[in-house]
């Protein structure tokens, strides 16, 4: 029989070079192995149904690593493919082959900080385990746990949040669980169930309406006890099982754990007082705050893909501001109320630099607070800023330059005792949150990162109380104090150097900061960085109203050269006829009833300089007006997307190159004609056969 052999335990004093969430995960699926996303420097996964999100699926493994590269990822064990023996403690294999007289047999096999995890294929005997199972000795301490369904061990190739590498010691073909090991497994499992029925002896049973109550209490016992967080989430999973009827799902336990260990203890077990915001001498890990920051977003407020990220940027942002030339707005909107806008405004206001929230504030003392204080401003209901009262444009006029450093207003301020007034420049610029049902206007549009809510369904969200999110977010925000003053040299160097080319001007210079934040904090989640900047300003485009004349741009580039025998000019009337055609065209009713006509044609293209001109027709002297095409190039290139370059070749035509197979015409067209082309090594055309 093939064994294994005993693999001590060395000290890990070095990080492997960091691996992308695919490559981490893509050794496990092909093993049939489902994965799962976890954060960088984390054990725990953000998804919420992690169990029935785990997956093989090769096209959602390359989503996720599209949207998070810089994941940890974890196997995760099901009934019908693999358990993980997680060992806690070193020697813990040895322990159990001198218990049973066996050896373990050779399997995929992974060193962790404390011990080893040991992968084993299911058997008709293991299922019978039916859950996963705690391994403990006749004194209570945790020997390990066994992940028999629902259960994940974090995978080879990932980071612990120590910073040392989980690392594949066996990398052998998994080996099914043998029956001795399972027998010895439902031993110990035996024994931890008699010592936790002694343990909690005589203790009420804690039923439904109050479980939660009790498990974030003990949670925050084990806390304040001093445990590490994994052995506190041993015991409070313990709890779980003995003291409330119906136990919880492990999920909502270790949510538990995590919202405990979130917050800052007393001697007394009482949450903290918050303090008064400073720098905290002790130096601050970059890669860590992004993740804490990320958290607490999420635990709050239903966000999609790339923005808890870019809201922690932001945050850190508000703190260095100055040193950027234009800092962007964020846009936090929704389709219609309760979708969350006002409580992530509040989730800002606890980490931002210097917040200030606007209720009904005078024009007056706004400029004021603006120009002395340089806040950032937290807008809440900014629907008001349609409006025509003095108050909405205040803000009009403090928003529409304020992204922009050097930018001033203009009033008339009162100066000396006889009540003379004299001009004033107010300076604007400072970061803003702005929060509104619906869309901002264009010009403010353009201005913001969208940050685009929705209600709340089936995600698991944290209750918000002011006070606790109060004291939850105060150390971060010391943190965040602590890492800007030692990092602002950087922060400002990168800005100063570098350039976002795959975004448009103005796009460009919103998100420029963000990414100098990332890329001094983590400069190896830029790729993830990216990808959120590309998809949001795609999306802030398709949102905003189409102008006519751009409209007439892309519809008159479609039928010039949106076809195989595209024109190279057309009369007037045959270009309004094409127009009026195109699908979902405003051109038939421009408003009350009328279509669109010459004189309004030549109207919406004059201010491109394109014109009509004379051009003969047929092989008479007839001289027609025409558009040319050459006329309209120089506008597509400026005020248009480009289009992708492909051939368009009707299925009907052959092109025959000197590499080419023979092809038969029935192969290639239904019905009609077949059009063969000759192209030579230079791919020119050499003849043209059929027409």
């Amino acid at each position: 029989m093939n064994t294994q052999p005993t693999i001590e335990l060395q000290t890990l004093t070095a990080v492997s070079p960091a691996m992308s969430f695919k490559e981490i995960a893509m050794p496990l699926v092909a093993r049939h192995i489902p994965v799962i996303p976890i954060p960088p420097l984390q054990k725990g996964t953000v998804l919420k149904d992690w169990p029935n999100l785990a997956t093989t699926d090769l096209e959602q493994i390359e989503k996720w690593n599209e949207e998070n590269p810089h994941f940890n990822a974890g196997a995760v064990a099901k009934l019908d493919g693999f358990l993980m023996l997680d060992c806690d403690v070193p020697g813990l294999q040895q322990k159990i082959e001198k218990s049973t007289g066996q050896v373990f047999p050779e399997t995929f096999s992974v060193r962790s900080t404390k011990g080893l995890h040991f992968y084993f294929r299911h058997t008709a005997v293991s299922r019978e385990l039916k859950k996963n199972i705690q391994l403990k000795d006749r004194q209570d301490n945790v020997l390990g746990d066994v992940k028999v369904n629902n259960g994940y061990v974090v995978a080879p190739g990932s980071t612990h949040p120590s910073g040392k590498p989980y690392e594949l010691v066996n990398d052998a073909e998994i080996a099914d669980v043998p029956d001795w090991l399972v027998a010895w497994v439902k031993k110990q499992q035996r024994q931890s169930e008699k010592v936790n029925k002694q343990l909690y002896v005589g203790e009420d049973t804690v039923r439904e309406g109050g479980r939660d109550n009790f498990l974030f209490a003990e949670a925050c016992k084990l806390r304040n006890s001093g445990q590490l967080k994994e052995h506190a989430l041993i015991n409070l999973l313990g709890l779980n099982q003995y003291r409330c009827d119906p136990p919880m799902d492990d999920s909502i336990v270790q949510q538990k754990i995590d919202s405990a260990f979130s917050r800052e203890p007393k001697a007394s077990g009482a949450i903290t007082e918050v303090p008064i915001q400073k720098a905290d001498p002790t130096p601050v890990d970059g890669p860590a705050l992004l993740c804490s920051l990320e958290e607490h977003f999420r635990r709050y407020a239903v966000l999609e893909n790339g923005l808890p990220l870019v809201l922690a940027l932001w945050s850190i942002a508000t703190h260095l501001f100055g040193g950027f030339d234009t800092f962007p707005y964020l846009a936090v909107t929704s389709p219609t109320k309760r979708c969350g806008k006002t409580r992530v405004g509040e989730l800002l206001e606890g980490l931002c630099a210097n917040p200030e929230a606007t209720v009904q504030m005078t024009p007056a003392a706004l400029y004021r607070l603006v120009h002395e204080t340089k806040p950032t401003l937290i807008i809440d209901e900014a629907e008001s800023l349609s409006g025509k009262s003095e108050c909405s444009e205040a803000l009009r006029a403090i928003l529409n330059v304020g992204y922009r450093k050097g930018k001033t207003v203009p009033r008339n301020a009162k100066k000396n005792e006889d009540g003379g007034y004299m001009l004033e420049r107010f300076e604007t610029f400072c970061p803003k949150v702005i929060t509104l049902i619906g869309n901002l206007p264009d010009t403010l549009a353009d201005r913001c990162i969208p940050v685009r809510m929705k209600r709340r369904t089936n995600e698991n969200l944290a209750r918000y109380r002011t006070s606790i999110a109060a004291k939850e977010s105060a150390p971060l925000k010391s943190k965040i104090a602590t890492w800007s003053a030692a990092n602002a040299k950087e922060v400002t160097d990168y800005y100063d150097q570098n350039d976002l080319l795959y975004l448009s001007d103005r796009d460009a210079e919103l998100w420029l900061p963000l990414f100098a934040v990332l890329n001094v904090a983590n400069g190896s989640r830029v790729a993830g960085l990216q990808a959120t900047a590309l998809r949001l300003s795609g999306a802030k485009s398709e949102n905003e109203p189409t102008e006519l004349g751009i409209r007439l741009l892309t519809d008159v580039r479609q039928i010039f050269d949106g076809s195989f025998d595209a024109p190279e000019h057309l009369p007037s009337e045959e270009l309004l006829n094409r127009l009026i055609a195109v699908d979902e065209s405003p051109w038939e009713d421009l408003g009350f009833g009328k279509r669109l006509n010459p004189r309004k044609l030549a109207e919406l293209l004059r201010p491109y300089e394109i014109r009509p001109q004379n051009v003969r027709t047929g092989t008479g002297t007839a001289v027609k007006k025409a558009y040319k095409k050459d006329s309209f190039k120089d506008a597509w290139e400026r005020y248009l997307p480009p289009v992708p370059l492909s051939p368009m070749i009707p299925p009907s035509i052959v092109m025959n190159t000197p590499n080419s197979e023979d092809v038969n015409a029935s192969d290639c067209a239904d019905e009609g004609d077949l059009v063969t082309i000759d192209i030579d090594q230079n791919g020119d055309t050499t003849a043209v056969h059929g027409m």
